[in-house]
């Protein structure tokens, strides 16, 4: 695949944004502990030109566009030597500070002039930004961590925060119903699944059990009863509009299929199983595992 840039395109430093910058970070991220899986697929990545990358996979990979969506260039100049104090500017370091984490170098629309960790993050506009044609109306943005659910919405309520974004859906008809407040809602992306992991339970090897405990779940219920209806069923990774989205791949919860299932593999007893989910990352993520685990104790799985 080639990848061409928009010439002209420049960092808040000033260095021009090309080929090479792109290549840099394609080989940073496959060796990031977060992305490398991700950009595994990815042999090499040559600069063809200035503007021009061409990335070879180590075999037929269709979702090359896709892993694409993950390349945010970082200036490879301004991100290479050493910092003050002996530090590699290109450390990745997964959990605490770096140079790359203090120190912002990109081609959006604003520009970060003060930050503290878990507290804000100042923005002002970038007067040399390169898309003139959607300039917006707001010169300054003032983003506030707020993970407490009734803290955000009571400060969207009272006025303290201009909007809010992941309202709970517990608090969907306050928000509707308040003077002065407007709720938008639109489809998202994003997919909560469980990963089986065959390697550690060896009854998940089977196909049968796997397909017992996809056909054990009631996500009909789950989105509107846990979820209040502000979740789609999902029964593919790709949501309708997207691409690789099939109409025919739909939800499959069948109770007594699913025990039917367990019966053939020979777990009718069921088995024990440890599950690790995020908690408060997610909307309502840690009710959804617990309301999974209730669900797949009814299969005999505990």
């Amino acid at each position: 695949m080639r990848m061409t840039l928009r010439e002209g395109v420049t960092f808040h430093s000033g260095n021009p944004f090309t080929a090479k910058d792109v290549v840099w970070t394609i080989e940073r991220l496959k060796e990031s502990p977060d992305y490398r899986a991700i950009f595994d697929p990815v042999a090499s990545a040559e600069a063809v030109d200035d503007y021009t990358v061409e990335i070879t996979t180590s075999e037929p990979y269709p979702l090359l566009l896709n892993l694409a969506t993950y390349i945010f260039p970082m200036d490879s100049e301004f991100y290479t030597g050493e910092t003050e104090d002996g530090n590699d500017k290109a450390e990745i370091v997964k959990a605490g500070n770096s140079f790359a984490s203090r120190n912002v170098s990109g081609t959006g629309p604003f520009i970060v002039t003060d930050r503290r960790q878990g507290v804000r993050v100042d923005f002002k506009r970038f007067e040399d930004y390169w898309d003139t044609e959607s300039e917006g109306n707001v010169s300054e943005i003032v983003l506030t961590p707020i993970a407490e659910n009734a803290s955000r919405v009571a400060a969207l309520l009272s006025g303290g925060v201009d909007f809010i974004d992941a309202v709970p859906p517990n608090d969907l008809d306050r928000v509707r119903d308040a003077d002065g407040v407007e709720l938008v809602e639109v489809p998202g992306t994003r997919i909560i699944g469980f990963q089986l992991n065959e390697e550690r339970v060896e009854a998940f090897q089977d196909a049968r059990v796997r397909q017992a405990v996809d056909l054990a779940i009631n996500q009909e219920g789950i989105a509107d009863r846990l979820m209040r209806g502000f979740a789609t069923p999902a029964g593919q990774f790709s949501p309708e509009g997207y691409s690789g989205h099939n109409p025919d791949l739909v939800p499959r919860y069948d109770l007594e299929r699913a025990q039917a299932l367990m019966a053939e593999a020979g777990d009718e007893e069921g088995f024990s199983v440890d599950m690790i989910a995020p908690n408060n990352r997610y909307v309502n993520d840690a009710q959804l595992a617990q309301a999974v685990a209730n669900m797949l104790a009814r299969i005999n799985i505990e």
